[in-house]
């Protein structure tokens, strides 16, 4: 079926004027189809004009907003949350992309194209410092969490150190066995007080 120039340069997002200049080039109108092939089969030499880029962006606006849009976010690890976004932002611009194939536009194809590897490429990016924060993480334990493991192995030594003078004392002075647990509580309270004390200034 026999095609204006007017519809052909809506289709392809061209100016009429630009349309003219490719019928006289040789550009059938006899099926939409057939000018389709035509163009394809010459590529696209053009760069796109303000007015196919404005055309192309009125058509991604009649997609309006998703149905269910993302929402941003919010682990409490901003990097986590950052990683997420990014990934988000390439798998949508990635979508957008395969809507344009359906439409067969190439000027709009080749737009989304560039954006899902500029998105690409800030997520590789954004996962790689990840990754390196992870490691960073493994190996900069936090500081509240080794007190926390000191104090755990502190009272191991704690409890066996408070059974000392009663178990030990008796065998240092078998004739006095209460002074010898006297002695031995008085060093063992001393200890545990300096351990607590350096405990407390780590």
């Amino acid at each position: 079926m026999p095609i204006k120039q007017t519809a052909l340069a809506k289709h392809w997002g061209l100016t009429k004027v630009r349309v003219g200049q490719l019928v006289k080039q040789g550009c059938p109108l006899n099926s939409i189809r057939a000018a389709d092939l035509w163009r394809k089969s010459r590529g696209q030499k053009r760069a796109p004009t303000n007015k196919t880029i404005a055309a192309n962006l009125q058509q991604r606006g009649k997609r309006g907003r998703p149905k269910n849009p993302r929402k941003p976010s919010r682990t409490g690890d901003s990097l986590l949350d950052a990683l997420n976004n990014a990934i988000a932002i390439a798998d949508d611009a990635f979508a957008d992309y395969q809507d344009a194939r359906v439409t067969d536009n190439k000027l709009e194809r080749r737009s989304l194209l560039a954006e899902h590897s500029k998105a690409l490429e800030v997520r590789m990016t954004t996962e790689k410092a990840y990754r390196e924060e992870q490691e960073r993480r493994n190996i900069l334990v936090p500081r509240q969490e080794i007190i926390e493991v000191c104090r755990r192995a502190l009272d191991q030594v704690l409890r066996a150190l408070r059974k000392l003078p009663l178990e030990t004392g008796p065998q240092c002075n078998p004739t006095d066995a209460l002074l010898a647990k006297t002695i031995l509580e008085r060093e063992v309270n001393k200890i545990i007080s300096i351990g607590r004390r350096a405990l407390t200034e780590f």
